[in-house]
């Protein structure tokens, strides 16, 4: 029973990371990174969720 959990908790997990992977793929094809130095390191912390400027 054990077992059957894990399996299905780790297909669970996979499916949520392809979703993801899917989800950011789409948001970079959508919004190109700029070519400009300033907006591209401002698209770079946006899309690396990284906030703290």
């Amino acid at each position: 029973m054990n077992e059957i959990l894990q399996r299905k908790i780790e297909s669970r997990k996979r499916t949520v990371e392809n979703y993801e992977k899917y989800l950011d793929d789409d948001l970079r094809a959508r919004y190109p990174r700029p070519k400009d130095p300033r907006p591209a390191e401002i698209y770079d912390k946006i899309m690396s969720n990284d906030f703290d400027y």
